[in-house]
């Protein structure tokens, strides 16, 4: 009898546009790169883990000259922040933040964005085929 072992899962995905996000809004990467497991919805913008363990998560979130975003990382309601990342308006050149968290999730847990403020990002890239300028990515690091 043979097993096949299932991939870990992982996750990348990008913006494809600028995006105007409001409050409390979900920041829905709609460019999926790569999801091993079929965990990332691009029509919600949210990953939900497949099994039980210990996650890491990152977040990078762009804005052209004198735009600016507040987005948080929640897990399961908007409620429950376990990241948070921003650059204010008034910056003369392009402005790129990252953060990266790890946590403990329950399968079924959901992590997504949200803006906690009105919001400018910028999606796309910079004409480089994997030069992304907003993404999020996340991938699965050990059970519990």
């Amino acid at each position: 009898m043979s097993f096949m072992k299932q991939s870990s899962p992982a996750f990348m995905a990008s913006l494809s546009m600028f995006v105007t996000c409001t409050v409390d809004a979900p920041l829905v990467f709609d460019r999926e790169q790569l999801d091993t497991r079929q965990a990332y919805d691009t029509r919600h913008g949210l990953f939900r883990a497949p099994v039980n363990g210990t996650y890491m998560f990152t977040a990078t979130i762009a804005a052209q000259p004198n735009q600016g975003f507040h987005v948080k990382l929640v897990r399961n309601s908007l409620s429950d922040e376990i990241g948070y990342l921003f650059s204010d308006n008034g910056h003369s050149g392009w402005n790129e933040r990252s953060t990266t968290i790890v946590v403990k999730l329950a399968a079924g847990d959901d992590v997504w964005l949200a803006c906690t403020m009105p919001s400018n990002i910028t999606g796309g890239n910079s004409g480089m085929e994997h030069d992304y300028h907003s993404h999020f990515s996340g991938f699965f690091i050990d059970a519990f």
